[in-house]
């Protein structure tokens, strides 16, 4: 990894990184908003068979967007350490993110 980057460089990354993450979170929370009205309104009218299947699509959901959510996160952990400290350490904290991220991301999911 190259160790000499600029300022302008790593505050572009961070600004990429925070803009990710909070995209990503609006797509999920509109699929999530988008499903819940598709489950109660269309398909509870015509097909209540596939109620049942409302947990799974949720769960999909979470669990893809969640990842990807964890994931800028962590990069917008490193870039932001990265801007003071050294390669070692913000890797370190953006290994620690993304394990309490998953964590949590399954904590959630099985709930």
């Amino acid at each position: 990894m190259d160790t000499t980057l600029s300022v302008e460089e790593i505050k572009a990354k961070i600004r990429k990184s925070l803009s990710r993450t909070i995209w990503y979170i609006l797509i999920c929370a509109l699929l999530l908003l988008t499903s819940n009205l598709l489950f109660k309104t269309v398909i509870g009218k015509f097909s209540p068979i596939f109620l049942e299947y409302e947990v799974y699509v949720t769960v999909i959901i979470v669990l893809g967007l969640g990842y990807l959510i964890v994931n800028s996160m962590s990069n917008f952990i490193y870039w932001t350490i990265r801007r003071r400290l050294d390669h070692a350490t913000a890797t370190l904290f953006r290994t620690i993110t993304r394990i309490v991220g998953i964590a949590t991301l399954l904590a959630v999911l099985t709930s």
